[in-house]
């Protein structure tokens, strides 16, 4: 489980200093903002900081991450160095925040056995935020092949829809007074546009 920080966006510094941040409680990822932590009420929007210390068999040695779906905006740090954003987290949706969920894929090198990752993730958009898919860690390899293997599906997916979808808009054209077929050509050209725009979130 996950350290949680409800309604701070923290950084690496944070947790340097003697006066470091206590969290509210731990929250188990992947979750959407919902019930309470400890002493504290979560809700739909709003922000926080997650924070995990993970223990590697070797040190030195290219490391992955890979993330899904952070609901509506990311910042990442690992061991103090920031490696991935999505959007721009804000405490407040009037303080700069800027919404974006999109998947990325990183390495980075770690230079000890136990790594710091800190996600700083803030919601002002949608009806549920957080971290709402896994964030993978890896080897380097394993991790784009993960993400390789993952577009690859996605893309697939998408054309097998756009021409299923083609396929019986021509039937149609061919026999109009069928409109089963026309609303069957409608659904799969739809979800093939949505298989791309949103893919693994």
């Amino acid at each position: 489980e996950w350290e949680l920080y409800w309604d701070r966006l923290l950084t690496p510094e944070d947790f340097n200093t003697a006066n470091a941040a206590s969290p509210d409680g731990h929250i188990r990822v992947p979750s959407a903002w919902k019930g309470s932590i400890g002493k504290v009420q979560l809700s739909d929007k709003g922000a926080a900081t997650y924070r995990l210390k993970v223990r590697l068999s070797e040190a030195k040695k290219a490391m992955g991450i890979k993330t899904n779906s952070i609901r509506m905006s990311s910042r990442i740090f690992i061991d103090g160095i920031e490696v991935l954003s999505s959007g721009n987290p804000a405490i407040s949706k009037e303080a700069g925040y800027v919404m974006a969920n999109t998947p990325y894929s990183t390495a980075f090198y770690p230079q000890n056995r136990e790594v710091e990752i800190i996600v700083q993730v803030a919601d002002y958009d949608f009806r549920e935020g957080g971290i709402v898919q896994s964030i993978y860690l890896g080897t380097q390899a394993d991790i784009y092949m993960m993400a390789a293997h993952n577009n690859f599906l996605n893309v697939f997916l998408a054309a097998c829809l756009f021409i299923t979808g083609l396929y019986y808009l021509f039937v149609f054209l061919g026999r109009r007074k069928d409109l089963s077929v026309l609303y069957y050509s409608a659904y799969a050209l739809t979800f093939s546009v949505f298989e791309i725009m949103y893919g693994e979130k």
